[in-house]
């Protein structure tokens, strides 16, 4: 469905433009994406390709973020570990 053909690639925008976890990690195909390309750019290479592999580049993006806010509440914020379980 084109609907949420748009909606993958917004959320991926959305993350070449920048980590919401601070600093990306240097494996990040969304940090590559953004050294390599401009937003416009970003957008013309992720219409690209299919759903299922934008889909597969999200959830590697939110399997990386759960770990690493995990990783924060463990180290700084012992009462909210198991929050993102």
């Amino acid at each position: 469905m084109l609907k949420d053909r748009n909606l993958l690639i917004v959320n991926a925008l959305g993350l070449v433009k920048g980590c919401p976890a601070g600093k990306p990690i240097g494996s990040c195909i969304f940090l590559k994406i953004s050294n390599r390309y401009s937003l416009r750019q970003s957008y013309n290479y992720l219409n690209l390709l299919d759903e299922t592999e934008i889909s597969k580049m999200l959830r590697s993006h939110f399997t990386c973020f759960n770990a690493r806010m995990e990783q924060s509440c463990h180290y700084r914020m012992p009462e909210c570990s198991g929050l993102f379980h």
